[in-house]
């Protein structure tokens, strides 16, 4: 029988070396097997050793494989790497007992519950090394550093790498052994020599007929019976052997109620069968069960664990595994009502929002007093344009227990847009609202509008006026309104010191109309003339609003600046992006804009459709991720597939700390986005600008990448890397008709650049204080201004800095005022 002359590799964790050597010896005489044992304490993952590997893949998927870091870091990278050259081969796992013989431990993930066992093995373990860091400080060294950034890494992908596995061809192993492993010659497309190796296979060995695993006897037995799991070996793992040798994460585990092992595994004889009734989570019912009372503790408790460990996801961005995990704690929990509202909070955040309400409804149909519910469902029926059910459900809240002034106040703002003409419902919400602490300051401005319009009740109206200006002496509304009430109170002084307060705050409100009425009215009383300019007066009301949102949009939309031209914008929820949109959005250009917090997106995007008439395209992900990236821009329609402009502005600076103190974590985070996420969304999106011939990138720098200062190491570094990868893209692109430009600014305003930085540590984040920084709508400006210029010109770079900034250290801060009057 002649040997293939293919390369096979059979990858498998070493504790499996058993099964590994009984396939290896079985297929011998025909195939030689590149056997790939990862060991624990080796220095290479099993994705690493396989890079580059051009040939089929036998990977042996067992517990011990999903629960060993070499074998699962970069895991979803290597399938995604080697795709359909790999055939994963379930097979059972084993662990020693305390007498030293092996037990069989079942694997499988056809089951919600089978993946998040998993999910919860690798979120704990990632939470247990970092207390242990935290707890001793010769664990701060670069190898448990990197080690716990690869648990981190798992932690985040292992659902989707289950996922992944069980979505492809995968085989049991009683499978994959069948008729001289016959499915093994099919995926290798060598049926011939398949059957030649039958026929001698079967002469000497007998075809397996059932699964090498246990029966529901013993799993059963196993089961119910207390045995302590077995201590985690951590030999090799950097910088672990500086611990002492007691307790082990896993003994920590077991004094804490074993949270790795949350979820009860079925196991059968033969294929897996669905019996998803009986998936308990672990909360099995046995001989000598506790009361009913004790019964619901544990039910409350597992439910509490679920939703924490459930919103820690959410948290790692890792939303969908959220989900997913209390969707299945659901199944087996259908009537806690912790889950259910949890579970329909992570769906309206997930903008699932009509998921979201059939969970509230179910929730409120069960209990209709559940406070948390009562507000998630207004929420999601104002959300839905539903404001008369928003009212209802906030209104049996308040019946219920008593509010905060936000809730009176949003119930007010409800009742006026459900019944315009009821305006003694919102009286009465907003008076309440009046009475309780934090008061909204619009609460006391709509009752004055309320008063002074539809109620005609001009001294309540200008009591209310006085008490909105006492919270906030900048609303220039309520100036406005006061001159109303002033003037048709026949109080004309007043009403023009009103009008010029107004003004002063908000030019908008200076229009020839207005003028003409409030500075005739203020020294003349003529009747006709009064009646006169009062109509003018009403008719100007009737289109003040309008003129204010409208004006700027409407000069501007003449303009043919943008019309038919796209910018991608990365990073548009916050600061100079989100402000360089709204610069775009204003001249007509069409949008895609990114960033991770598709709730901000939307609301941008409404904003500017409202304001603008603009067209954009969200995409939701995280620049960090290559895989991310493409499959965003892939996902591009057709209409939005000709990108104009590339926007590389996303970036962040994480601590602020002398380089010996540095935490890499940070490093990695300023590295992944400043630089990678840079690369990433130019290596996607120029090869289209390439093929047309034209298109224009704009990267946004730093002065932190022109001169480095005291602790702004890494991010200076990151900075300096955008200027130096800049320059070599022009020299790249520039034969295409691709120009390459770039802005770096100094310290900027009406961002979140220093609350990032600080870990949202307000007074930390207070660096502009005593000075007037540039603001992101100065930047705004720039990049627009760049993105101006006649084909033929290309702007390179732009530095600017704050008047009162002569550099990234020297800064005069003897205060902001002059600059404010002058603005």
């Amino acid at each position: 029988m002649q040997t293939l002359n293919i390369p096979v590799s059979l990858a498998y964790c070493a504790e499996n070396e058993e099964v590994a050597s009984k396939i290896a010896t079985d297929l011998a005489p025909v195939i030689t097997l590149q056997k790939v044992a990862i060991q624990r304490d080796q220095e290479q993952s099993l994705a690493s050793k396989l890079k580059g590997f051009e040939g089929a893949i036998i990977l042996l998927i067992s517990d011990n494989f999903l629960r060993s870091t070499k074998c699962m870091e970069s895991g979803l990278s290597m399938l995604n790497e080697h795709g359909h050259d790999v055939l994963p081969v379930v097979i059972p796992g084993y662990r020693l007992a305390e007498n030293g013989e092996k037990e069989v431990v079942a694997t499988s993930f056809e089951r919600v519950s089978d993946i998040i066992q998993y999910i919860n093995f690798w979120q704990d373990r990632y939470l247990d090394l970092r207390r242990q860091k935290r707890e001793d400080e010769r664990l701060d060294n670069e190898g448990f550093a990197s080690h716990l950034k690869a648990v981190r890494d798992i932690s985040g992908e292992a659902g989707e790498f289950i996922r992944l596995l069980r979505s492809n061809l995968h085989l049991e192993l009683y499978q994959f052994q069948h008729n001289a492993y016959q499915q093994l010659f099919i995926f290798l497309d060598e049926t011939e020599a398949g059957d030649a190796f039958r026929e001698s296979f079967a002469e000497e060995t007998p075809t397996p007929t059932q699964p090498e695993t246990p029966t529901v006897a013993e799993v059963v037995a196993t089961e119910t019976a207390e045995e302590e799991v077995p201590p985690l070996d951590l030999t090799g793992i950097p910088g672990i052997d500086l611990l002492p040798s007691t307790p082990t994460f896993d003994e920590e585990e077991k004094e804490n109620g074993d949270n790795q092992e949350d979820f009860g595994i079925e196991i059968l004889e033969g294929e897996p069968e669905e019996h998803p009734e009986e998936e308990d989570f672990g909360m099995e019912v046995l001989e000598g069960d506790p009361s009913e009372n004790e019964a619901q503790e544990d039910v409350e408790e597992e439910a509490e664990l679920l939703v924490e460990k459930a919103w820690r996801l959410a948290d790692s961005d890792a939303m969908s595994d959220g989900i997913t995990l209390l969707e299945a704690g659901l199944e087996s929990f259908p009537n806690n009502e912790a889950l259910r509202y949890n579970y329909a909070l992570l769906l309206a955040q997930d903008d699932r929002a009509e998921e979201a309400s059939e969970q509230v409804n179910f929730l409120l149909t069960k209990n209709p007093q559940h406070e948390n519910g009562l507000f998630l469902a207004a929420e999601l029926a104002d959300l839905a344009g539903q404001p008369a059910l928003a009212r209802k459900y906030l209104a049996r809240l308040v019946s219920i227990n008593e509010q905060g002034a936000d809730v009176w106040f949003r119930l007010g703002e409800l009742s006026l847009q459900a019944e315009p003409n009821a305006t003694g419902k919102a009286v009465k919400y907003f008076k309440e609202a009046a009475k309780r602490e934090g008061t909204p300051e619009d609460a006391y401005y709509q009752l004055g509008l309320l008063y002074a319009g539809a109620l005609d009740h001009p001294k309540k109206a200008l009591k209310a006026f006085q008490k909105t200006i006492e919270i906030n002496p900048e609303h220039s509304f309520v100036y406005y309104d006061l001159a109303l009430l002033h003037h048709r109170q026949h109080e004309h002084e007043q009403a023009y010191h009103a009008y010029q307060q107004a003004i002063s705050i908000n030019p908008e409100f200076k229009t020839p109309e207005n003028d003409a009425v409030f500075k005739l009215m203020a020294h003349k009383s003529d009747l006709q003339q009064e009646q006169n300019t009062l109509q003018a007066l009403k008719d100007n009301v009737s289109r003040l609003e309008a003129l204010i949102q409208q004006r700027e949009a409407s000069a501007l939309l003449e303009s043919e600046a943008g019309k038919g031209k796209c910018i991608l914008i990365t990073g548009a929820t916050s600061g100079i992006g989100k402000a360089t949109a709204a610069k775009f959005a204003a001249n007509g250009y069409r949008l895609i804009i990114t960033g991770r917090r598709a709730e901000r997106l939307q609301a941008l995007q409404q904003e500017w459709k409202e304001r603008y008439g603009t067209e954009s395209h969200l995409l939701v992900f995280d620049v960090r991720s290559a895989e991310a990236v493409q499959a965003a821009i892939d996902s591009l329609p057709a209409e939005w597939s000709t990108i104009d402009i590339l926007m590389n502005n996303a970036g962040k600076a994480k601590g602020f700390d002398p380089i010996h103190e540095g935490h890499l974590e940070h490093w990695d985070e300023m590295i992944d986005t400043n630089i990678k996420g840079l690369l990433y969304l130019t290596r996607a999106v120029t090869p289209g600008m390439v093929a047309r011939g034209h298109g224009h990138v704009i990267n946004v720098a730093s002065t932190a990448g022109k001169e480095v200062y005291p602790k702004g190491n890494v991010y200076c570094a990151t900075k300096f890397a955008v200027d130096a990868l800049t320059k070599s893209m022009r020299l790249d692109l520039h034969q295409h008709g691709v120009r390459v430009s770039q802005v770096a600014p100094a310290h900027v305003e009406e961002t979140e650049f220093a609350l990032v930085r600080f870990d949202g540590d307000q007074e930390k984040a207070n660096i502009y204080e005593g000075f007037q920084p540039l603001t992101s709508r100065d930047v705004a400006a720039t990049v627009y201004f760049i993105a101006q210029q006649p084909a033929h010109v290309n702007i390179l770079d732009v530095v600017l800095q704050g008047t009162q900034q002569a550099s990234s250290t020297v800064i005069d801060r003897s205060g902001r005022d002059r600059y404010q009057e002058e603005e």
